[in-house]
Parts: structure tokens; C-alpha cells; sequence
């Protein structure tokens, strides 16, 4: 009986310290990167059956449209634009799914590489530091300013009102 818990404390013990050691089959799920490409992913599904839904409903408005009416082209441009918007839909979902499967490996790799005495650390802040900047410059809205527009490109009214008052006649 002794024999028999002292070999129960044993194996106990073996299997805490060979869990510990183990290496995570599923590290992607701890990275940022990756959470947030799935996040990209689910939007892109959610706009595709949105779309879906809208082209269904402008083709049932173009079977409804009464011939010769000047209707005709109108609803059969907002079907051709909503065919037009579910392929950039369907485009985004298929990138997102090629970009998480390529993050997935990726990060695979570089946790096991982790692991090793000489590897680097994971998850490495600097990438996602790096990342968000990338992310938050794409997103951002661009705005130029008028200031600094080089020379030759003004408008025509701009040209005008500057000849008008390098001549210093006032105009009629």
C-alpha cells in the first residue's frame, strides 16, 4: 500500500513539471496581431452577407421595374454597383484569411523559437508597437495642406487673382 502511494506522488508530480514545461499548441491566440486580423476577418464576413443581402433585395427592384419607364437604368446601376461592392467584400475576406493564416505560421515559428535558450522573446513589443503605428497611419484620414502645394499646380481662379493683383490695376 505504501509502495502504491509513494508511486501515486510520484507520477503526481512527474505530470505537473512535464506541464509546465510544454509548449503551447495554440500561441497565435495570445498574440495581438493575430486577434486582430480575426477581428478584420469577422468584419469582412459580416459586410459580405450584408452585401448579399442588398444585392438580392436592388435585383428583386430591378425584376420589379416596369420597362421603358427611366427607372430601368437606374436599378440596374445600383445592381451592377452592389455586384461591384460584394467583390471588394469578398476580396477583403479572402486577404484577411491568406493574412491570418500566414500570421498563424509566423507566429508558430517565432514561439518556438522562443523557447530555445538563445531566442528571442515573444511576444516582442517593438513588432506590435510597430504594428499599431502601421495600422493607425492607414486609417488615418489624410488631409493636405494648402500651404505647402509646390509651385504651378494652383487652380485657374487662383492664377487669375494673382495676375490681377501683381499688375495693380483693380480689376473692372
Amino acid at each position: 500500500m505504501k509502495n502504491v502511494l509513494q508511486l501515486a506522488q510520484f507520477l503526481l508530480i512527474l505530470s505537473i513539471i512535464s506541464s509546465c514545461k510544454g509548449a503551447d499548441p495554440n500561441p497565435e491566440l495570445k498574440d495581438k496581431i493575430y486577434q486582430d486580423l480575426r477581428s478584420e476577418l469577422d468584419i469582412a464576413k459580416r459586410n459580405t452577407q450584408g452585401e448579399v443581402a442588398q444585392l438580392e433585395k436592388v435585383s428583386q427592384e430591378l425584376k420589379e421595374v416596369v420597362p421603358q419607364s427611366g427607372i430601368l437604368k437606374h436599378a440596374a446601376g445600383r445592381v451592377f454597383a452592389s455586384q461591384n461592392q460584394l467583390d471588394v467584400y469578398r476580396q477583403q475576406e479572402k486577404y484577411f484569411e491568406v493574412k491570418l493564416e500566414q500570421r498563424r505560421i509566423y507566429v508558430q515559428k517565432r514561439y518556438l523559437e522562443s523557447l530555445l535558450p538563445a531566442g528571442r522573446p515573444w511576444p516582442d513589443p517593438a513588432e506590435e508597437q510597430e504594428y499599431e503605428i502601421r495600422l493607425k497611419l492607414r486609417r488615418a484620414k489624410l488631409e493636405w495642406d494648402k500651404k505647402n502645394v509646390p509651385r504651378g499646380t494652383a487652380s485657374e481662379k487662383e492664377k487669375e487673382g494673382a495676375k490681377t493683383s501683381d499688375s495693380g490695376a483693380e480689376p473692372p
